[in-house]
């Protein structure tokens, strides 16, 4: 169920093509388990939202693998404690930071450590089914996302999606299907404050068509990358998911490379 390519391009486990007993161990002593079954547990080391029937045992070993990596990684950073307030404001400097495709991620995930959020981006596991978590770890919080999706308005989304989580207090693991209402909150969260809601109805009551020039000149007003304004506007059925053209155009993608 687990590539182990993943780990051996992502994080240097060494070369081991066929030794699937040496393959086990490498990956047990990585996420510090002590069998790989353990992953077969819903809720293993994060709670797991309600999500459709459509979930296998593969995508739940797959997500409490990326949760786990996430968690090992929070426990060996230093972080003061969880404060809702810095953290209001350390997301207020995140908004500014989407047209910054190169430097923002050093920038927020600084800005979050300060609030006690530790901020953890993995590339995707295939088979997770997921697209981020969020979970308390002593005194500090554990935010995870992943580059699933490779765009970049799908990562801000995704990030102001856990944000959402952590500002209700609800904590768990995000999948891709889930429909509940705690999800519904978290996107409608995402989308306020990605795109603010009075321009965005000025925009769509003011503007006869959707092209590069409009959608450039409104993200320009708003402060946002295009490529935001763009995604939401297809996901409201603005815009066909079959424009290609205009999304080439306007969106960035975002490919997580872990340094060590």
């Amino acid at each position: 169920m687990m590539d182990y390519s993943y780990f051996r391009d992502n994080f240097h486990l060494p070369d081991l093509p066929r030794q699937i007993d040496e393959q086990i161990k490498a990956v047990r002593e990585f996420l510090s388990v002590s069998s790989l079954s353990l992953l077969q547990k819903q809720d293993l080391a994060c709670s797991f939202r309600s999500y459709s029937n459509n979930i296998t045992l593969s995508n739940i070993v797959c997500a409490n693998t990326m949760v786990q990596i996430a968690l090992n990684e929070t426990l060996r950073t230093e972080a003061p404690r969880f404060n809702k307030k810095l953290f209001e404001e350390a997301t207020e400097f995140a908004l500014t930071q989407t047209e910054n495709h190169s430097d923002f991620l050093p920038a927020i995930r600084d800005r979050f450590l300060d609030a006690g959020v530790v901020l953890v981006v993995l590339p995707n596991l295939k088979n997770s089914g997921i697209n981020g978590a969020t979970k308390k770890v002593g005194n500090r919080l554990l935010l995870m996302v992943n580059d699933r999706r490779h765009y970049a308005d799908t990562f801000w989304f995704t990030l102001f999606h856990e944000i959402g989580h952590i500002m209700s207090g609800d904590y768990g693991v995000t999948f891709s299907e889930n429909k509940d209402k705690s999800e519904s909150e978290a996107d409608l969260y995402a989308q306020r404050m990605l795109i603010p809601e009075d321009a965005y109805t000025a925009f769509l009551s003011e503007t006869d068509e959707f092209t590069e020039k409009t959608i450039r000149e409104f993200s320009k007003q708003i402060n946002r990358d295009p490529g935001i304004v763009f995604g939401r506007l297809q996901n409201d059925g603005k815009i066909p998911y079959t424009e290609a053209v205009l999304g080439n155009r306007l969106r960035h993608k975002y490919k997580v490379r872990i340094d060590r």
